[in-house]
């Protein structure tokens, strides 16, 4: 009888200290996690320029693709980049998102498309074609695939039809690996607890039943060391991307890293989120047109505005890629 009083002391002691070891469920209280990331998302909105080198990691050498340059003012936010060959700039405001063309270098700007609807389905494809989450929200997104944007912030997620958190258990080094699950697939958060819940590292799964394919997004982000729960700056974004598939040319893997740096928290001024500061005329109907304003037609021959709007952007994005790739190509050519 006092053997089995002390086999279930020990069960009771085994019990109450199960939740101090790694693994063991904490108590965690999923809202009280919202109102951090919200946190963090008004931190990002005060880092208001910064400088993005895009990094192919591929198996034997780190491939530098394009550099950005990120300018936020409340609200607004601008991608630009330049090269020897031209420069490309997309800007979001208030007002419109335009996709504009310097080509060559230093030649006048032109508009490769607008739209004044900042809503309207034609803007969100425009803004999701660059992924600019990651460009925009470098605390908050990750690499997610669940909807039509490649990248979503952590704060997005609840918004995703039946999205349900599954499990929550503590992990290494005092961070908190968070379970969920939504009708486009499943996935996992590993999240900082001492920095608002920072989204330390994601692992979102889905299934494209359009192309019978299985598909899988990894994100790591590494911080400034010295950044506190005051101020954290992203330093560098790892993000992958699996396909699986019963065909070999189905099957895919992409790697990229971002690095982050140049930090500041003077907003860029108000007129470079116009098409006025580049020498171009404002849109018919904004508030700010003089006598001379442009219109963008829709695109005509059967093909749709949003598929015009959505080229534009992915011309904006690539065109500074291939123009490195000639150029390489043209080198080795020489050599």
């Amino acid at each position: 009888m006092i053997h089995r009083w002390r086999m279930l002391w020990l069960l009771l002691m085994l019990s109450i200290s199960s939740n101090s070891i790694v693994g063991a469920e904490p108590d965690l209280d999923f809202e009280t996690i919202r109102r951090e990331w919200q946190i963090l998302q008004t931190m990002e909105l005060a880092q208001t320029g910064y400088k993005i080198t895009d990094k192919e990691l591929a198996p034997r050498t780190n491939v530098i693709l394009l550099d950005f340059h990120v300018k936020k003012r409340s609200n607004h936010w601008l991608v630009a980049h330049s090269n020897p060959f031209g420069s490309s700039t997309i800007a979001n405001s208030e007002k419109y998102v335009f996709v504009i063309r310097s080509e060559p270098l230093d030649a006048p700007w032109t508009l490769l498309t607008i739209e004044q609807d900042t809503s309207s389905p034609n803007a969100d494809a425009m803004r999701a074609a660059m992924g600019f989450n990651l460009f925009v929200y470098p605390l908050t997104a990750i690499q997610s695939g669940f909807d039509s944007r490649s990248a979503m912030r952590v704060c997005e997620l609840p918004q995703l039809p039946g999205f349900q958190v599954t499990n929550s258990a503590s992990a290494k080094d005092g961070l908190i690996r968070l379970s969920f699950r939504c009708d486009a697939g499943n996935g996992e958060l590993l999240l900082d607890p001492k920095r608002h819940y920072l989204p330390v590292q994601s692992i979102c799964r889905g299934r494209n039943t359009d192309r019978n394919v299985d598909w899988r997004n990894e994100t790591d982000r590494e911080v400034d060391p010295a950044s506190d729960g005051k101020s954290i700056q992203c330093r560098r974004l790892e993000y992958r991307l699996f396909v699986t598939a019963a065909s070999a040319s189905e099957k895919m893997t992409v790697s990229h890293r971002y690095d982050y740096s140049g930090y500041t928290t003077i907003p860029a001024p108000e007129e470079e989120f116009r098409l006025s500061h580049y020498g171009l005329p404002e849109p018919a109907g904004s508030e700010s047109a003089g006598s001379a304003s442009v219109g963008v037609e829709p695109a005509s021959g059967g093909v749709s505005r949003t598929w015009y709007v959505v080229g534009a952007v992915v011309l904006f994005v690539v065109a500074g890629l291939f123009r490195w790739l000639a150029r390489k190509r043209t080198h080795v050519a020489a050599g």
